[in-house]
């Protein structure tokens, strides 16, 4: 939470009430506009200002841009249900799984610890989600379309995700990916979201600022340690056209 006067904090909770202020507009950027209005009023032109501050979109990667649906990737294998329910556990909710988006497992040595404690029989199957999930990449309906739009709308557009090496393999594949500027990956650089450090290493290497952007992702988590750092931020609950109203309401186009 930025340190705030009273009298500022007074009008800008007032505000946000009566819903004078975009939504998800942190108070970081509606303080740097306050600031520059005489005699502390801020109008319909400074909310204007406001939205001109928003330049950078940064975007999730997995149940934003695609869908990344654990359930499916094992059904598509057509293993018993006992057989989905291990491999769900043992694949997807293990710290092999964890391990590879920070970096510290390759998908050869995660795959291997992983099928020393399964039987043999789902070998292929473990093989098959960690090396091969990605085949073939769902996009998420409209996603690209509002890209588009957001890029001939001047944004930058860049990508934060927790993923692993490999993604740098399967990323020519989805859709927009031409459309953005720079990404950063967690298992490059040792770190994962909600982490603050990575959200600081992001604005450093997309040489962006956080009151100028607005981080989506589908987790709640990652969101809010963004709007923690002074990013505006919006959830992601897989309704394009939601995103795109909440978009609206904070940048004006789309």
């Amino acid at each position: 939470m930025v340190n705030l006067t009273k009298k500022f904090k007074n009008r800008y909770d007032g505000l946000m009430a009566y819903g004078s202020i975009p939504a998800d507009v942190s108070e970081k950027v509606y303080k740097a506009v306050y600031e520059k209005c005489e005699s502390g009023r801020v109008g319909k032109g400074a909310i204007r200002e406001i939205k001109k501050m928003i330049k950078n979109i940064v975007f999730d990667m997995g149940q934003v841009l695609i869908r990344f649906e654990r359930s499916l990737f094992i059904q598509r294998l057509g293993v018993d249900k006992d057989d989905e329910e291990l491999l769900l556990r043992e694949v997807f909710r293990s710290i092999e799984w964890a391990q590879l988006d920070r970096g510290i497992l390759t998908e050869k040595d995660a795959t291997k610890i992983i099928c020393e404690r399964v039987p043999e029989r789902l070998h292929g199957a473990v093989y098959n989600l960690i090396n091969k999930w990605d085949s073939p990449i769902i996009p998420v309906e409209g996603m690209e379309e509002l890209l588009l739009e957001l890029k001939g709308e001047g944004h930058d557009l860049y990508l934060l995700s927790n993923a692993s090496s490999r993604q740098h393999d399967y990323w020519p594949r989805i859709p927009g990916n031409s459309l953005f500027t720079d990404t950063l990956i967690s298992a490059d650089v040792g770190l994962i979201k909600p982490q603050p450090e990575l959200y600081r290493m992001a604005c450093e290497k997309f040489r962006i600022h956080p009151e100028e952007s607005i981080f989506i992702d589908d987790s709640a988590a990652n969101v809010e340690a963004a709007c923690n750092l002074g990013w505006n931020g919006i959830v992601f609950h897989g309704d394009v056209g939601e995103l795109r109203l909440k978009l609206q309401a904070m940048i004006g186009k789309v």
